[in-house]
């Protein structure tokens, strides 16, 4: 664990767990999780989990505070750095 691990954001919580993303265009996308995941748990039968919903709320937040802040400049740092910087001050 690290110093960050009581802050992770929802993404970093979801990691592993095998899940769907629908993609415009593309259709379904599968991740199959990963095999530490697999080794804890045990392999079971593919219970759907569509992160969908959370992503398209999350790019809706994202544009949102964009509009907010009148900006369309991207975030080039981890979510770990934002963490960190907003720890400091």
């Amino acid at each position: 664990m690290c110093r960050l691990y009581d802050y992770r954001p929802m993404i970093c919580r979801l990691h592993g767990i095998p899940h769907e993303v629908r993609q415009p265009g593309r259709g379904f996308e599968r991740g199959p999780g990963c095999r530490a995941f697999g080794a804890r748990c045990g392999e079971k039968n593919y219970i759907k989990f569509d992160r969908t919903p959370f992503y398209m709320e999350m790019a809706r937040l994202e544009k949102e505070f964009k509009q907010r802040l009148n900006t369309t400049v991207k975030f080039k740092k981890t979510i770990a750095e934002m963490i960190t910087e907003k720890n400091k001050g």
